[in-house]
């Protein structure tokens, strides 16, 4: 039986009880259990693949609850993790267990990258690839996805893995970044570039100038 989902919604509004226990409220309850119902049809009908990581992914949920994940390790910029983004996805979102790579670190939470085997080879901007061998904690050719980037708690790190992700990839991850989110910078570092390319080319040139009349 599907549960009342304006029902539900009253319940959720309410600021007088909406941080009260569920279990103080029998209706509620009633419309949790037919809600855990249909998930565990659905479950059932799905794939292995997909209800493990459902399953798991709901189990680190509990734990963040019961006040029992605590996480103070430092996870500095480049490093390669093993996160739990969620137990489900829209679409082609990043869910569930996935390698990624710390792009920033701030007291309780983290910028992160997730990986990705099943796109390598795409050729999109907001992909970086890292051939297989590139980067020691990295066993098969990955993508980095920059259009999946988030801010996640480092509850959801789940492992470490080798290694850090090389600084010629991690430049074109920067890169990547800039273009395409921030285009205004991406555009004024590229023409500083040019520009500084243009100045060294010319200094090289007096340096020659000035050597050949030395020589004379």
């Amino acid at each position: 039986m599907p549960y009342n989902a304006s029902l539900v919604k009253t319940f959720k509004d309410n600021k007088a009880i909406n941080r009260q226990p569920t279990n103080s409220h029998p209706t509620l309850i009633s419309e949790l259990q037919n809600a855990v119902q249909d998930k565990e049809l659905a479950l059932i009908a799905a794939s292995v693949l997909l209800s493990s990581n459902w399953i798991e992914g709901n189990d680190l949920w509990i734990q963040d609850k019961n006040g029992t994940l605590i996480k103070t390790d430092p996870y500095p910029r480049k490093k390669l993790v093993t996160v739990q983004l969620g137990s489900a996805h829209f679409a082609s979102e990043a869910a569930f267990s996935h390698p990624a790579v710390i792009l920033y670190e701030e007291l309780d939470w983290v910028l992160i990258a997730p990986i990705t085997s099943k796109k390598f080879g795409k050729g999109l901007t907001l992909l970086v690839d890292i051939p297989k061998g590139a980067c020691a904690g990295l066993v098969e050719p990955s993508t980095v996805q920059i259009d999946h980037i988030r801010a996640i708690s480092k509850r959801r790190i789940i492992g470490t893995l080798t290694g850090t992700i090389p600084d010629p990839y991690m430049d074109k991850i920067n890169d990547a970044i800039l273009e395409k989110y921030t285009p205004v910078l991406f555009r004024k570092q590229k023409r500083i570039l040019e520009e500084n390319k243009k100045l060294k080319t010319e200094v090289e040139k007096l340096k020659q100038q000035l050597a050949e009349k030395i020589v004379k």
